[in-house]
């Protein structure tokens, strides 16, 4: 996959977001709560986070 495709951004988000200290299988749930498609990797971020917050 190239850089800047969906599949790359939604791995980048995810590799993001371990980084931050979530566990991978928390992550994993909270990408599939939000739309990735044709997304950058920050939009993912920015969607993630917002759905997470409280």
């Amino acid at each position: 996959v190239a850089p800047g495709e969906p599949a790359s951004a939604r791995a980048d988000a995810f590799n993001a977001l371990v980084s931050l200290g979530y566990r991978p299988g928390e992550v994993q749930k909270m990408l599939d709560k939000v739309d990735t498609d044709g997304v950058d990797t920050e939009d993912i971020l920015r969607s993630v986070l917002r759905a997470a917050a409280p």
